[in-house]
């Protein structure tokens, strides 16, 4: 099984500089169901809303070898 700190999570700034991309492209990604769902970290404090969005690099990286693979 994979622990935490074996398992990177990527802020969305890390995740568009690693993919050449803009960050709402990846948020309109993950709104069409083309990239990986962010993991939700913590709440808010008034609203009871995640405060903090990362990505499993794994899944990322699952991602990116799936999309080669289709190539």
């Amino acid at each position: 099984m994979t622990s935490h700190s074996d398992d990177p999570y990527l802020k969305v700034g890390d995740l568009a500089d690693w993919l050449n991309v803009s960050r709402s492209t990846i948020y309109r990604w993950v709104e069409q169901n083309h990239f990986p769902s962010p993991v939700m970290l913590g709440v808010g404090k008034d609203d009871g809303h995640s405060s903090v969005t990362r990505w499993k690099r794994s899944d990322v990286q699952a991602w990116l070898d799936s999309r080669q693979s289709d190539a």
